[in-house]
């Protein structure tokens, strides 16, 4: 009995492996064309970026050099070097190089240096720093490294090549010098109330709060991660349904996780094809799904133990509920911390899409600490403690109307004779 029990379970990881397998392999196959023509673009816009190309004639992306060095330009792997050229002759080339004493980790970079060894600018790649204040080396997100352009190891001097705070002459940014319920038997109604409101993933369960809090600095972020959120979601509990009759408790939770592996790398690679900019924004949070403890709770808790239709709805009411809140977070954040709304929406919805910022204050300050992590943790209390006057007014009223509604006693009398 023991050996069968094995063999079985065997057995069953190993087809959810099989075919878990085929789904990402499927998806990578008929996705993989549109990824490389987008890396492609986006290296391309880099490129031009800092050499336009009125100053060349010559395809930048197809006149490479590859290079290996790890002591001047700090490269941990080969990388390309680019030239740019018009009329046959180098003008200018755009060389790669790593900072490797980046605040969480390497800075990868381009920078461009004219015939004259004047810097025609720069452009950062990958970071990994401090959103709000490391991340200030994006150029989305500042033009602080359009500083560089025009200088050169002589101008200024060596020892000038440093922030203001060590005696340089470059600015440093601003506080930043380096850079579970079961629920077995419910109606629709009551599903749909759990997950917007009553059970609601992120300001009631307090669950998948990394990403709340790290990409709910703009309201497109937030659209892009809750839809990923809703994808994953309503897949992982639509194929846990549909295996819970077949798999033991042995295998159970390895095959949910593999379920929600796949669907994740799926929305990946689906969002590096139709909207490759937002993927790069929300970098490392969307693979960090696969750990987001609301969708391994919602397959073990509600998938799991109902038919294929409910489970389906659970998951998606229950990414509903937390994108609602992931939106609003990132609208207060948005708001408060920039004086406008809607801004890069063009990332998922396409270039129409850059008409729908609305600029509600002119020559608004930013408000740093709206979108700084401190701020997400002030505008998460915020709101959960919102959420707790009216769900306490809700409560109040409700027993008032019980009360009103309670039978009352009343005196009578009795006379007579009672035989």
């Amino acid at each position: 009995m023991l050996g069968q029990s094995i063999t079985k379970n065997g057995l069953l990881l190993g087809l959810f492996a099989v075919v878990t397998t085929g789904v990402i392999a499927g998806t990578y196959l008929s996705t993989r064309g549109l990824v490389q023509d987008n890396i492609r673009a986006a290296e391309e816009r880099a490129l031009l970026e800092i050499i336009p190309r009125s100053r060349h004639s010559n395809s930048m992306l197809d006149d490479a050099v590859a290079l290996t060095d790890d002591t001047l330009l700090g490269l941990r792997e080969q990388r390309n070097a680019y030239r740019a050229k018009q009329d046959g002759e180098v003008i200018a080339v755009i060389l790669p190089a790593t900072a490797r004493d980046g605040y969480t980790g390497d800075i990868d970079l381009i920078v461009g240096i004219n015939r004259d060894g004047s810097v025609a600018g720069v452009r950062v790649l990958s970071h990994r720093e401090t959103p709000g204040l490391g991340d200030q080396i994006d150029y989305k997100k500042s033009q602080w490294v359009d500083g560089f352009i025009g200088r050169s190891l002589l101008n200024p001097k060596a020892e000038k090549w440093t922030v203001k705070k060590d005696g340089g002459v470059f600015d440093q940014f601003t506080g930043a010098t380096i850079t579970p319920r079961a629920v077995t038997d419910v109606n629709y109604r009551e599903i749909s109330l759990n997950g917007l409101w009553k059970n609601n993933p992120a300001i009631v369960q307090l669950l998948g709060l990394c990403p709340l809090l790290a990409v709910t600095g703009s309201v497109i972020n937030a659209i892009g991660m809750g839809l990923a959120t809703i994808f994953v979601l309503t897949v992982s509990n639509t194929c846990v349904s549909l295996i819970r009759n077949i798999t033991s408790d042995a295998v159970r939770l390895p095959a949910f996780v593999m379920i929600i592996a796949a669907a994740v790398t799926c929305i990946e690679l689906l969002m590096q094809a139709f909207a490759y900019e937002l993927f790069q924004i929300l970098g490392i949070f969307l693979p960090l799904i696969t750990t987001n403890c609301v969708i391994l709770g919602r397959a073990d808790a509600f998938a799991s133990k109902n038919r294929l239709l409910p489970s389906m709805y659970d998951g998606f009411i229950m990414g509903l509920g937390f994108s609602a809140v992931l939106i609003l977070l990132g609208a207060i954040r948005e708001v408060v911390g920039t004086g406008h709304i809607f801004a890069n929406m063009e990332l998922l919805f396409g270039e129409s899409a850059k008409a729908w910022k609305i600029v509600l204050v002119d020559d608004y300050k930013a408000f740093l600490v709206a979108i700084l992590p401190p701020g997400a943790f002030i505008f998460t209390g915020l709101i959960i403690a919102l959420k707790n006057v009216i769900d306490g007014e809700i409560q109040k009223r409700e027993a008032a109307k019980a009360e009103n509604t309670a039978p009352t006693s009343r005196r009578v009398r009795v006379t007579g004779n009672i035989s």
